[in-house]
């Protein structure tokens, strides 16, 4: 790296008395001068515009130059935050977070105690009392329908039925693999 140094000192040209060979500017003076210009312009580096230990993120492969990449920190996302910046957090990988899924959910046997409270009402019957004898029977010679007279289902319930077997819920494929930008994390030297 190198400073601009001027070589000609031009304004001490103008002092000099008419005629003077030295009060002459020469193509080589402004050759000269150009080419150290260039040479600074081309080797100079603003070391003060990013302090040292500063921290940036550069969408390209490797450190810049003058910057050391960090590996610190890898397969997360960045997140904008109104209150203090420069600290981590949560504990899931980034494409595992967003990796598609599929939920299962089950796995649960209904019982009684699981259904809402209910009640199944026993009909009555159109001429039917107590005084009919019970164990009438309607229906084929095997057993059909047997009907009790109301008076004997006093206190009765309906059975229970149902398998008591488990079922389960599960969803379709929910894709949370989000497109995203790879960048690295680096401190300026």
């Amino acid at each position: 790296m190198s400073n601009y140094t001027q070589t000609t000192d031009f304004s001490a040209k103008d002092n000099l008395a008419s005629g003077n060979a030295n009060k002459v500017i020469k193509g080589s003076d402004f050759d000269t001068e150009f080419s150290a210009i260039a040479t600074a312009i081309a080797t100079k580096v603003e070391s003060g515009d990013i302090p040292s230990g500063s921290v940036m993120f550069f969408f390209q492969e490797a450190a810049p130059t003058g910057f050391t990449k960090s590996t610190a920190n890898n397969d997360k996302a960045l997140r904008v935050t109104s209150g203090d910046g420069g600290s981590t957090g949560g504990t899931v990988a980034f494409e595992t977070a967003f990796a598609s899924q599929t939920a299962t959910i089950g796995g649960t046997a209904l019982t009684t105690a699981n259904l809402p409270a209910h009640s199944h009402t026993i009909p009555d019957f159109v001429g039917f009392s107590a005084s009919t004898p019970q164990g009438v029977n309607f229906g084929d010679p095997g057993g059909g329908v047997t009907l009790t007279p109301i008076s004997a289902l006093s206190g009765r319930s309906t059975n229970n039925t149902g398998s008591g077997t488990t079922h389960t819920h599960t969803s379709s494929a929910i894709d949370l693999d989000v497109q995203y930008l790879n960048v690295i994390v680096c401190t300026k030297d």
